[in-house]
């Protein structure tokens, strides 16, 4: 076996696995992406009410509410108003995140599975094109 067709393999493996793995990785956080294309952006106030912390925001004609987690809490903590992101199915509910991290880490690791997948396939091309 030489160098070309060592690479010829080589590429065959990587590509089965980069795309193995990314189609999938990579659709899921494509469907997650499109679930969170439906959320309008609104202004969100916080008010400290009996030791809590409260965000409240008018949406769908109506004012909402709700008291922030503990991490929310800590991430908003000294503002008194903020972005957040209703989705126009449900506007009784709140988050601040336009993306979620899932969202994130899926299109990341989709994207470079599917981007080794493809030079893993020009890799195995070698050995026919220089052969």
């Amino acid at each position: 076996m030489n160098g070309l067709e060592g690479a010829g393999v080589a590429g065959d493996l990587i590509s089965g696995i980069g795309l193995i793995l990314g189609l999938p990785v990579l659709l899921v956080g494509m469907l997650l992406r499109a679930s969170e294309k439906g959320l309008a952006p609104i202004e969100v106030v916080l008010v400290a009410d009996g030791g809590m912390l409260w965000a409240r925001w008018f949406s769908a004609g109506e004012f909402q509410e709700r008291p922030l987690s503990g991490a929310e809490r800590a991430r908003l903590a000294g503002q008194d108003v903020c972005r957040g992101y209703v989705s126009r199915r449900d506007p009784s509910a709140v988050r601040f995140e336009r993306r979620t991290a899932a969202t994130s880490v899926c299109l990341a690791l989709g994207s470079t599975f599917v981007v080794l997948g493809v030079c893993g396939f020009a890799l195995s091309l070698l050995p026919m094109v220089f052969g």
